[in-house]
């Protein structure tokens, strides 16, 4: 019965988490479409790189590249590696949405 509790606060605690992300995102105007497709694939994937988004979606790179940045500004992604090139993107607020209630007993 717990666990079916946890689940089902985590389901909502998300669901509230996306549409706050959302809001945020449509304030970008016109590049708000092509951002809302890569939050799309950051919430199937949490971790992933400009080329993985490609593979998701029919969007050219350098789009894909400008999204991430928009949404890094909006705080929503986080960039974790720090170079240059192959660069990792987190969905951190999700990542930390999906650990509540995970952490280790003392």
């Amino acid at each position: 019965f717990e666990t079916a509790q946890q689940a089902f606060k985590t389901a909502q605690r998300l669901i509230e988490l996306f549409a706050k992300d959302r809001i945020k995102i449509e304030s970008l105007g016109r590049g708000a479409g092509s951002a809302l497709q890569v939050l799309q694939v950051a919430q199937r994937r949490v971790l992933f790189s400009a080329s993985g988004v490609n593979s998701d979606v029919s969007i050219a790179l350098p789009t894909i590249r400008r999204s991430i940045e928009a949404l890094e500004a909006l705080g929503i992604l986080r960039e974790i590696t720090n170079k240059g090139r192959n660069r990792v993107w987190l969905y951190s607020e999700y990542l930390h949405v999906l650990n509540e209630g995970t952490e280790p007993l003392k």
